[in-house]
């Protein structure tokens, strides 16, 4: 019997029954408890009450032993402790006030003690000002200790003690009533241990069953384990097949290419032709397999490292805009404002996933459009992470509802007829899902038959980084900081990874920059250095952005200086009045061109007021300097930064694992940074890259990429020895 049978049999029954009794018993015993912590909570508010009395009672006596000094030896620490009294005083009768505000009776005499207090407390007053201005103590002595003043105190104390008795008679009720709900909790608690204690027996007894039914499910869970084990050997299996397979198609196709140059006759040409095509979908659906079977086996490997979303897109369109240009489609990438430029992520393992999305996006849209695009917000708990959200949306042919979860299956397509017309195993999304769940996100299909198809990929709590070499060195015209007159900039966020990133903006401008961890600091900082423009952060230790933005707007030297909100608030009541607050507002996660326009919104522009020669903006030992980078000046020397890049972020995982399609983008972006400048021993690499590809020819292609090292010396020298001359 299994454990969920024994729970619903006759036992399971007596267990709920037993189970409901000692519910109830816990009810009641809360409830008892809960008086008993009312009852406690009376009695400790009276004896605050009666605290509270002797207080201000003892507080009038040390205001008249201050008064008396004072009148006496017209000293002024004597008139100060006296105004100590009074201020506590106050609020001693308020907190009172607060007390006995459902007590009338009390309330009465509150009114009447405070009414005394104030009249005794006026006359000490008007003493103090006779003492003052007559300058003769003995007069306002003898006022002081007149009858009348003593017959206020009198009062004062009559009615203090008066209030003491009532608390005390109020007090003897509420410890009776007290002990009478201690007793029933105590009975309470004695029943609901008893009835545990007989409800534990007998589920001891029923417990032991299920868990001899649990030995049972157990030794299931173990052949399945075995069977899982056995699917993962199989895929193993396949993939090193793959492997072999790969091998002799490699010739197939190579020496396919070869005799079509040879044939003289279109007849057989077309046999050629015909070879070829089949040998390079044969060899696609090998390559899909390796992908799945790798995957099942556990063999895949993320490697997080700085990767920009805008370089991934630019790969993804390079490989795909011709196809789409061929087909008469619109293929559109966008980058929403708060996507990071850095995230620490995989950029391999997203291309893929897009190329599959994207491919299978322009396979099945006849007319129309297919459109990517990338947006982000901060995590809530964490402003150093990022929810990454990319959509992939298209015009094309669309999915039944019925057939949404099975093209998530391997070797399963839409419907009958698709695998015929359109091509293509069934595997690539299956490789998609299972990819984005090994980089912790999610993926879902929104479709409708005919309109279209959209792909939404959650990435949530992706970190945040500085933007890799070869991203952070380009800057769109609308983006050029240099714009902007050069300037000191001041820059205030407890996080380091932010001050990082807007120094990583700032980085090649002819801008300066100081950090300030906090608002005080921050402050000072600006009295010391009165920087051109303030990044304020709103929510830091010590002092906040708003107190910071106060305090320097309290200077008239600082008072015209902007200061721009930089938070992670994502409340609009709180965003609508930072920005009446501030001058400027930027909210995290922000780009290189939000920075950019608000700066450009706040100050002057280059041209409009140039820099002086040899001007200083402040102590070189307080500002980080952003220097500018040289001037370049020759073909070579202008993508040697580019190359270096490449070799360090790009090329290690080709060179490790070469896929073709990412080979392919590899080998397209050197040749858009190579053909501007002239530099044909780059162009000339990537074309023959591209020719192994077309080729499949994987050994030839592994040995073309090893060049890749030697071809950037080669450059780097040829760059340093036109520099020299």
């Amino acid at each position: 019997m299994s454990p969920g049978r024994i729970l619903t049999s006759k036992n399971g029954i007596v267990i709920l029954v037993a189970g409901g009794l000692l519910l109830l018993a816990l009810v009641v015993a809360i409830s008892a408890l809960y008086s008993v912590n009312r009852a406690i909570a009376w009695v400790s508010h009276t004896y605050h009450v009666i605290a509270e009395v002797n207080r201000c009672s003892a507080l009038v006596r040390f205001a008249e032993t201050d008064q008396r000094g004072y009148l006496l030896f017209g000293r002024e620490e004597y008139l100060a402790n006296f105004e100590a009294s009074k201020r506590e005083l106050d609020e001693r009768l308020e907190l009172l006030a607060r007390l006995l505000e459902d007590n009338p009776a009390q309330t009465a005499s509150l009114e009447e003690l405070r009414s005394l207090i104030e009249m005794r407390i006026a006359d000490m007053d008007r003493l103090a000002t006779l003492r003052r201005d007559s300058g003769s103590a003995q007069r306002a002595v003898e006022i002081f200790n007149s009858e009348a003043g003593l017959r206020v105190t009198g009062g004062i104390r009559d009615v203090a003690n008066r209030m003491v008795r009532f608390e005390n008679d109020l007090l003897e009720k509420r410890r009776s009533t007290l002990q009478a709900q201690l007793r029933s909790a105590s009975v309470t608690a004695g029943i609901t241990g008893v009835i545990a204690l007989l409800m534990g027996a007998y589920t001891f007894t029923v417990m032991r069953r299920a868990v001899i039914a649990l030995d049972r499910e157990a030794e299931l869970l173990r052949q399945k384990e075995h069977a899982e084990r056995a699917d993962r050997e199989k895929s193993e299996f396949l993939a090193n097949m793959s492997h072999e397979i790969r091998t002799p198609m490699n010739a197939v196709l190579g020496f396919a290419d070869l005799l079509r140059g040879a044939v003289t006759t279109p007849k057989q040409r077309q046999y050629v032709d015909a070879i070829n095509t089949s040998g390079r979908s044969l060899l696609s659906i090998i390559n899909d397999i390796l992908d799945l079977s790798k995957i099942e086996a556990g063999r895949i490997e993320i490697r997080l490292a700085p990767m920009s979303v805008r370089s991934v897109f630019d790969n993804v369109r390079t490989i795909f805009s011709q196809q789409a240009m061929e087909r008469g489609l619109s293929l559109g990438f966008g980058l929403g404002e708060n996507v990071p430029p850095g995230l620490l992520f995989d950029a391999p393992r997203l291309r893929q996933i897009l190329f599959n999305v994207v491919g299978n996006a322009l396979k099945f849209t006849n007319e129309g459009s297919v459109s990517v695009r990338a947006e982000a917000n901060l995590a809530h708990d964490d402003e150093t992470k990022a929810d990454l959200r990319i959509t992939v949306s298209d015009t094309g042919i669309g999915i039944a509802p019925e057939h949404q979860e099975k093209v998530f299956e391997p070797f399963r397509q839409v419907g009958v007829g698709i695998d015929r017309k359109y091509g293509g195993t069934g595997l690539g999304l299956s490789i998609t899902r299972r990819l984005t769940h090994a980089l912790g996100g999610a993926v879902t299909l929104r479709s409708e038959p005919g309109v279209g198809t959209t792909f939404t990929f959650h990435f949530p709590r992706v970190a945040i980084c500085p933007p890799p070499p070869e991203e952070a060195g380009r800057v769109a015209p609308e983006e050029d900081l240099d714009r902007i007159r050069p300037c000191l900039v001041l820059v205030a966020d407890d996080v380091v990874l932010n001050r990082t990133l807007v120094e990583g903006y700032l980085e090649g401008t002819h801008h300066r920059l100081v950090h300030a961890v906090n608002g005080r600091e921050a402050v000072q900082r600006a009295v010391d250095m009165h920087p051109d423009i303030v990044l304020m952060d709103i929510r830091m230790p010590d002092m906040s952005g708003v107190d910071a933005l106060r305090e320097i707007r309290s200077r008239p030297d600082l008072a015209g200086i902007p200061v721009v909100a930089v938070t992670a608030s994502s409340m609009l009541a709180e965003e609508n009045e930072l920005r009446e607050l501030f001058d400027g507002y930027i909210r995290k996660p922000f780009t290189r061109l939000v920075l950019y326009r608000e700066m450009s919104r706040l100050l002057p522009s280059a041209q409009a007021h140039p820099p002086e020669a040899g001007a200083e903006v402040a102590p070189a030992s307080e500002v980080v300097p952003v220097e500018k980078p040289a001037h370049k000046t020759t073909p070579n020397h202008a993508i040697v930064s580019d190359l270096q890049a490449l070799a360090r972020h790009r090329w290690p995982d080709l060179a490790q694992a070469p896929g073709f399609r990412e080979t392919e983008a590899f080998a397209r972006t050197l040749i858009e940074l190579a053909e501007p400048v002239g530099c044909t021993l780059v162009v000339e690499f990537a074309r023959r890259l591209l020719a192994d590809i077309d080729n499949f020819d994987t050994d030839a292609l592994e040995a073309t990429l090893r060049e890749f090292p030697d071809i950037v010396d080669r450059i780097e020298s040829a760059a340093s020895s036109q520099r020299a001359t």
